[in-house]
């Protein structure tokens, strides 16, 4: 496994929220689009963009949970994210806890009666922020590849 592969397959997932999501808006017969597994494939594309970090990082990368996948990450990108996504806002804290374990209870939506939301603007802005430091990772993998042939 390497942030190149796993960066990858994130993109193909939040390939798939675009086509779901459609412009966000809902269609013309006041019904909204494929918003569940828009959800679950951005959420999923977020973990995964997680895990590139991860494993270029070398630490571990198991779990679902965007709040304990951050908080394995080095302390210089936590604060990067946090600026990227929030900027000085207080709320980030907050906010990735309540979308935290959104993967799995997206995906395990129909087992909850009632009403359901999720802050998509900030998961759209995490999606982003984590995704711009996994291209990093995969630059300096590219790097060593390209350094190790000559």
């Amino acid at each position: 496994m390497t942030p190149a592969s796993v960066l990858s397959t994130s993109k193909n997932f939040h390939r798939a929220f675009e086509l779901c999501y459609g412009n966000g808006l809902p269609a013309k017969n006041g019904v909204s689009n494929a918003i569940v597994p828009a959800v679950v494939c951005l959420a999923f594309s977020i973990e995964l963009g997680f895990k590139a970090i991860l494993v270029g990082s070398g630490k571990p990368s198991e779990g679902h949970k965007f709040f304990d996948l951050f908080g394995k990450l080095p302390v210089e990108i936590q604060a990067e994210i946090q600026r990227l996504v929030v900027g000085e806002d207080e709320g980030f804290e907050s906010s990735l806890t309540l979308v935290s374990n959104a993967f799995v209870e997206w995906r395990y939506i129909f087992e909850e009666p009632g009403y359901h939301s999720i802050d998509v603007e900030f998961l759209s802005k995490l999606h982003d922020a984590v995704t711009q430091i996994a291209e990093r990772y995969v630059s300096e993998q590219r790097a060593k590849l390209l350094a190790t042939k000559a």
